[in-house]
């Protein structure tokens, strides 16, 4: 099962559970365009947030047949 955490989170994320086939992690803002973006190469990934104002977050994990996403928060 996909977790993300910590979160609310201040600098970095980590995702983990990632599904089988999961190749980009996208995160996007409350109108929908990207701000963060990703390759996946691990089982486990940690973004970098610091740069992302306060607020909610969708992520998105795309692969080949597959799309789960999670609703994060930037702390300052």
């Amino acid at each position: 099962s996909l977790s993300v955490f910590p979160n609310p989170a201040i600098s970095t994320m980590t995702i983990s559970g990632l599904p089988p086939g999961a190749s980009v992690i996208a995160v996007y803002d409350g109108s929908g365009r990207r701000v963060l973006g990703a390759s996946l190469n691990t089982a486990g990934h940690v973004i970098d947030v610091a740069a992302l104002s306060s607020g909610v977050y969708q992520l998105v994990v795309y692969g080949e047949r597959i799309r789960t996403a999670r609703f994060v928060i930037a702390q300052r």
